[in-house]
């Protein structure tokens, strides 16, 4: 508990330095034309949740097993970085991707090379890239973080670690909530979506070398931004629009379209910790009744995104991507 009040100490002061440097502040400006903002704001907040980690690494004690996923998340928060200055195209991005995951993984977290490790690379992309769909609405990716976070401490062996990363997402989120001043950015989402991609890898795939052990059904909550990801594909593809461009046609953008920003936020939130609940009360029945259950979850997830397709396909038959 000490850890998660010094990384949110550190995360509070971090973002405040942060945002009196004209410098930073003007060299990660936003991109608001994959952003739900009309208006540029500074994506700094990658850089103050990395400064909060180290910051409380250096003064906690973390177990040998969670120091591949910090320098793992490092590497791909520095592509996140790159992305924030310069804007990556999204076939540069993805590349740089599977790169930095192939090294974090057969390298820093010394996987064999084989079939399963291809999987196990393909689970660190998905996962990264679905968390960074998800950071489309003020405060959300930071939040989802946070309560995904915070289910690992239940389930698991408590850590400082998982306690670092809530109190750095907790001491930003002032920041990141509604009207938010600052992004995560790709830095931001990069970093925190390597955590939770590590943290959750499947056993079967080499989960063995992260901190806590997931039953299926704890993967239940990253069921809709997984989601997302497919359906956003099929979407663009019968329109006949990029799939690697970034846009506001993602699950939280067409809710927020229905229901307002803050509605689709704490709706998401809601739905998430709702998800959790059956995790936690599924947990002790046997594989079998688990996959059921999986099943009924991806097809509710399929009526409510058909529902919400319904509903602004209009919008998006007569407008771009944006």
């Amino acid at each position: 508990m000490n850890t998660f009040i010094i990384a949110s100490l550190f995360s509070l002061s971090f973002t405040w330095l942060f945002s009196s440097s004209t410098f930073l502040t003007s060299m990660l400006l936003g991109k608001e034309q994959v952003r739900w903002a009309k208006t540029k704001k500074p994506m700094i907040g990658g850089l103050a949740i990395m400064c909060s980690l180290l910051g409380a690494f250096l003064i906690s004690d973390w177990r040998v097993q969670e120091f591949p996923i910090l320098g793992s998340s490092i590497l791909f928060f520095c592509i996140g970085v790159i992305d924030d200055i310069i804007h990556l195209r999204p076939v540069q991005k993805l590349f740089l991707q599977i790169c930095i995951g192939a090294i974090s993984l057969f390298i820093i977290m010394h996987m064999q090379g084989s079939a399963v490790s291809i999987l196990a690379l393909g689970w660190v992309v998905l996962v990264i890239n679905a968390f960074n769909f998800i950071d489309g609405l003020d405060g959300l990716a930071t939040t989802f973080c946070i309560i995904l976070m915070s289910w690992i401490i239940i389930i698991g062996t408590p850590s400082a670690f998982e306690y670092a990363i809530i109190g750095s997402c907790v001491g930003f989120l002032p920041y990141n909530k509604r009207n938010a001043s600052f992004y995560l950015g790709d830095s931001g989402s990069s970093l925190l979506g390597c955590i939770i991609a590590m943290l959750t890898l499947p056993a079967i795939l080499g989960g063995a070398h992260t901190t806590v052990s997931f039953l299926l059904v704890d993967y239940f909550v990253l069921s809709l931004p997984i989601c997302d990801i497919l359906y956003v594909t099929l979407s663009r593809k019968s329109r006949g629009i990029s799939i690697v461009e970034g846009g506001t046609d993602h699950i939280p953008h067409r809710l927020a379209r229905l229901i307002g920003e803050n509605g689709a936020t704490w709706g998401l939130i809601g739905y998430s910790i709702s998800l959790l609940l059956v995790s936690f009360l599924a947990r002790g029945l046997a594989t079998s009744y688990q996959i059921v259950i999986l099943l009924i979850v991806v097809c509710f997830n399929g009526i409510m995104i058909a529902k919400l397709d319904q509903k602004t396909k209009q919008y998006f038959r007569t407008h771009s991507i944006r």
